[in-house]
């Protein structure tokens, strides 16, 4: 079985989630206001809160959900996940970040910022270390793998989103099963514990602070 192929069948639980990555054209039609509370546009960043040079993440809010296109570089060859991680009360987050953002995981403790972490895409890239991400979320909706909170999305216009771009290392095409797990999980294709595998991390980092 040749590459081409051997990603298609490891693709196939990531076409087959639902509402996810796969499904951005189920929200073309969603409206969404012409102002400014409508769409922002800001840098990724590295793990030192360094700007990553020829990257931006346009986020769109509507009244219904958000779509989101990532432009990244300086990524290694490999397998990556991104990470939605929603904050729908920014305004009682007290920890704000060094890349703009008013909130980080430390708020997620408190109740009343009502935060929830899950899976929001994947891709593969290739020898010019550039990444592409795109996906739309509904409010309310949650991906296959959640890995805090229950609420999704509350109030797209509020909500400080952020994205957590994950590396899973050289993608495994000579195993479906595990290609598939690097795109559609956390741990896929990580060491942990006495198994072994890909020191996997959050190498790239995204926020778009909320409307509040």
């Amino acid at each position: 079985m040749n590459k081409l192929k051997m990603l298609s069948v490891a693709l196939l639980p990531l076409l087959s989630i639902g509402v996810q990555a796969a499904d951005v054209g189920e929200f073309a039609g969603m409206q969404v206001a012409e102002s400014k509370k409508s769409k922002s546009v800001v840098h990724v960043y590295d793990r030192e809160d360094n700007r990553v040079k020829k990257s931006r993440s346009v986020l769109k809010r509507s009244d219904d959900g958000i779509c989101l296109t990532t432009k990244t570089s300086n990524l290694d060859e490999g397998a990556y996940t991104n990470w939605l991680v929603v904050y729908n009360n920014p305004e009682f987050c007290t920890n704000p970040d060094g890349i703009g953002g008013n909130c980080t995981f430390a708020d997620l403790s408190n109740e009343d910022v009502n935060g929830t972490v899950m899976w929001v895409g994947a891709n593969i890239v290739g020898p010019n270390k550039k990444g592409n991400f795109n996906y739309c979320v509904a409010e309310g909706e949650l991906s296959h793998q959640v890995m805090f909170g229950a609420d999704g999305i509350v109030d797209a216009q509020k909500a400080e989103i952020h994205i957590r771009i994950r590396n899973h290392g050289p993608a495994i095409y000579s195993d479906p099963a595990v290609l598939g797990a690097q795109l559609n999980s956390v741990g896929g294709g990580c060491a942990s514990g006495d198994v072994e595998g890909f020191a996997c991390s959050d190498v790239q980092l995204i926020a778009h602070p909320g409307n509040f």
